[in-house]
């Protein structure tokens, strides 16, 4: 079964689940603090979602044969790119009204998980509270936080070492390179072919 993400409180001990759907996501049968903290978030950025499907559905409209035009495509990305910004924004706002939330902490894991390092995650992490922050989970992030940062747009491309198709290290000293451009394609051991 596939599954939303949900928060257990640690006073829920009921669960709804309901096995009819394909998609479910666990409920809880009485409110808690961390439902009423999504309630309360989903209210709060509301309006950039309103703004944002407008835009977009209003673009699918014009689409035709299912196939878009090169304006298009970057009108969608200058959309998105928008939509990032402002969510960032709103979350980094609210995180300031609710700093020892244990969803949003999930919620700055998985932005960055989803499009890798940002400065404004990092002072959005700031922002948490120091249990948060200073947790064992908490350390864990800052750390691939920070790991994240070497190779984000704008830093220079560090060395590297990884093992080829004999597990045998093979060393990119990238200094040695003196080309304008250099292409990385990385593949995932599980990626096809």
């Amino acid at each position: 079964m596939i599954s939303s993400d949900f928060y257990i409180d640690s006073k829920d001990v009921q669960f709804l689940i309901d096995t009819l759907h394909f998609r479910f996501t666990p409920t809880s049968l009485k409110k808690n603090s961390v439902n009423n903290e999504i309630i309360e978030y989903k209210n709060f950025i509301k309006d950039l979602n309103t703004t944002f499907s407008k835009s977009f559905d209003s673009l699918q409209t014009t689409v035709k044969d299912n196939k878009r035009t090169p304006q298009q495509i970057d009108y969608i990305v200058k959309l998105r790119d928008k939509y990032s910004i402002d969510y960032i924004r709103l979350l980094k706002k609210f995180v300031e009204l609710h700093p020892n939330s244990y969803y949003f902490f999930w919620e700055l894991v998985n932005i960055h998980h989803g499009s890798g390092y940002k400065s404004e995650l990092e002072n959005i992490f700031n922002l948490l509270d120091a249990s948060t922050r200073n947790s064992d989970i908490g350390k864990l992030f800052l750390s691939d936080l920070m790991k994240s940062k070497i190779l984000a747009i704008g830093q220079p491309f560090k060395n590297i070492i990884l093992k080829n198709h004999t597990l045998e290290n093979v060393d990119f000293d990238l200094s040695t390179v003196k080309k304008e451009f250099l292409l990385i394609d990385y593949w995932h051991s599980q990626c096809s072919p």
